[in-house]
């Protein structure tokens, strides 16, 4: 007998068509199926355009309903949804259009708030094609520098329309666009805006932020936005990511909308959208314990949700696209079982490379049984590993790298680390009680030549891998740390490696310094006492040695998470973000690395809590280099 497909009734938009740019529109399916099964709902959106193609916003998740806010273009959208059951497999699709205006109807730019206090939305004529368009803005009155939105190409007919941010609160602010073509720039009218007050119930979940080292005339002035990636503890939404300037006033924050939050994760990109991580309790793939870090999102400066995905999405194509892996695939009846490899959640970092990929580091479970890392037929010893997957613009999977397949499973963690499910710093494990923890991957970082560092802080390694710009093999090109494939030269340190490193990467294309932030567990616990480092190495890849550039104590022991960055004057920034003594706090602390390698310590913001990572920017469009 034929299993009958979900029949849908209606899409509908919670305003009605047409609405202006810049406003928010909740889509909600409706739909019914005679066959029993958990439905799950796709969302597309088509840009206005001849040649514009439908891109998932949404991929397969359990709500009906998404919040769609288009907010660079006028014109006539389509929005479609695609209904499955997950026990039958059958499907049915929708599609409606919508018409969006434009805001900037005649010969001079508007100025609108959003949703967001600190965010206003900038909407200009058009100009003419081979020309682009910035934004300059700055509180009115004040001897500051311009600051500036990313550049934006012109259509010649659409109007520009741009988010503005980096603006404090209750602050009034000129601002105005530039035309430029070739050398030349034109400026539009100046527009003024007020910023609102951030709400007391968002106020009250800010932490404390202080300025421990004042900045001197050796501290670089270009980046002067401090970014900072708060950990929330536990499953509860006590914590979000907040920007601030360099004196520690608030000029952004994420809060995602209840009941999802985040724990951290946190990657912003050049032209003003950010990468993030949630958990979404909502999310109940397999079970109730697979709520954290379900949730991939790209999000613009306004909040709003750009496109998302989710792991069981990301799960069913690696299952489908590498069959004799066995991976499991939580959407179908059949569920999981302790002989397949499953994908549990993403974690710890997410890029994009210059190829448009995403890239996303994601945990996977593996029993074992025959004698790796101790393990026996009748004493299985369930793993915690890695993997990587690259997706393209519509969230499709086009590269992966399995660990269990490519790297030395039998090398067990230095310290023999250990999770339980959803305990700190662990994901939900599924097939045991305890797995023993060997990866623990807490960076991804693209190479000049077009393949990745992971460092993984369980190996004290930071492993180059073959990405080959998303053709390559994913098999290991050398490991780099203790026991690995360099030898250290130059070094007169009693302990000159590095240990349970965070933010490996090369610092420049091309060139040989690499930066990380040295936490120090395997040294410190060695030792006996000890505190984190900022850590800078040249490496030679041919010759396979290594030299200390920088090798700065950093004042305090970060026991975990951890950010290094090379600044625009050479100094370089290094997050200390899990300090206990004398309070938990999370500290950017940049450091005058010449003259000497030990480093001087220099402008320093802490905040109250723990920060995964606290990034240096050139304001909230520049993005991250590294």
């Amino acid at each position: 007998m034929l299993q009958a497909s979900p029949t849908i009734s209606a899409l509908t938009p919670s305003l009605a068509s047409p609405q202006l740019v810049g406003t928010t529109i909740t889509w909600t399916a409706t739909a019914t199926d005679a066959a029993s099964g958990r439905l799950v709902y796709r969302f597309y959106a088509k840009a206005p355009g001849a040649g514009a193609t439908s891109l998932i916003v949404r991929d397969l998740h359990p709500s009906n309903s998404f919040q769609w806010t288009p907010s660079q273009s006028e014109g006539i959208y389509s929005i479609t949804v695609v209904i499955e059951n997950q026990a039958t497999q059958k499907a049915a699709t929708a599609s409606v259009t919508y018409r969006v205006n434009p805001i900037a109807t005649g010969a001079n730019p508007v100025v609108s708030a959003t949703a967001h206090p600190l965010v206003a939305l900038y909407s200009a004529p058009a100009c003419a094609v081979g020309s682009t368009m910035i934004v300059a803005f700055k509180p009115f009155g004040s001897t500051a520098p311009l600051k500036s939105t990313s550049q934006k190409a012109c259509n010649g007919t659409g109007t520009m329309n741009f988010y503005v941010a980096g603006m404090r609160a209750q602050v009034q602010y000129v601002m105005f666009h530039k035309i430029i073509t070739g050398a030349t720039s034109v400026n539009g009218s100046p527009v003024f805006y007020t910023t609102a007050a951030i709400p007391p119930s968002v106020a009250a979940n800010m932490p404390a932020i202080t300025i421990v080292r004042p900045a001197s005339s050796l501290t670089s002035a270009a980046e002067d936005t401090v970014l900072f990636d708060l950990i929330s503890p536990g499953l509860v939404n006590t914590r979000f990511p907040i920007a601030t300037d360099l004196s520690g006033g608030v000029l952004w924050y994420y809060q995602p909308v209840a009941p999802e939050y985040s724990r951290f994760t946190l990657r912003a990109l050049p032209g003003g959208t950010m990468l993030i991580v949630l958990d979404d309790p909502s999310v109940t793939v397999p079970s109730t314990n697979f709520q954290a870090s379900q949730i991939w999102r790209e999000i613009d400066l306004a909040g709003n949700t750009v496109r998302e995905t989710n792991v069981a999405a990301v799960a069913a194509q690696v299952a489908a696209a590498h069959p004799s892996w066995n991976i499991c695939n939580w959407t179908t009846p059949q569920g999981c079982s302790a002989g397949q490899t499953a994908l549990l959640d993403f974690h710890h970092d997410t890029i994009r490379v210059p190829n448009g990929q995403t890239l996303i580091l994601m945990t996977a479970e593996k029993v074992y049984t025959d004698g790796t890392q101790g393990s026996s037929p009748s004493a299985p010893i369930d793993i915690v590993g890695d993997f990587v997957v690259a997706l393209d613009a519509n969230m499709q999977l086009k590269w992966t790298m399995n660990s269990f397949e490519t790297m030395d499973v039998t090398r067990s963690a230095v310290m023999n680390e250990t999770c339980t499910s959803n305990g700190p710093g662990c994901p939900p494990i599924n097939f045991a009680s305890v797995s023993n923890d060997w990866l623990h991957s807490n960076s991804i970082s693209y190479t000049s030549d077009g393949n990745l560092l992971i460092s993984q802080r369980h190996q004290d390694w930071v492993v180059k891998v073959n990405y080959g710009n998303g053709a390559g093999s994913a098999a290991q090109i050398w490991r780099l740390g203790l026991g690995g494939d360099f030898t250290m030269t130059g070094s007169g340190d009693s302990y000159p490696w590095f240990s349970h490193q965070h933010h490996a990467g090369f610092d420049v294309p091309g060139q040989p310094a690499l930066s990380l932030f040295d936490n120090g567990n395997t040294r410190v616990t060695q030792n006996g006492t000890g505190n984190s480092r900022g850590y800078v190495i040249n490496v030679d890849e041919v010759n396979h040695t290594v030299t200390p550039v920088l090798l700065a104590d950093l004042g305090n022991y970060s026991a975990a998470v951890g950010t290094a960055q090379r600044l625009a004057n050479n100094n370089y920034a290094f997050g200390s973000g899990f300090i206990n003594v004398p309070v938990q706090s999370g500290q950017s602390i940049e450091v005058v690395g010449a003259p000497q390698p030990t480093g001087t310590l220099d402008y320093t913001i802490q905040s109250t809590g723990y920060v995964y990572r606290q990034y240096r920017l050139k304001g909230l469009y520049a993005g991250l280099t590294k």
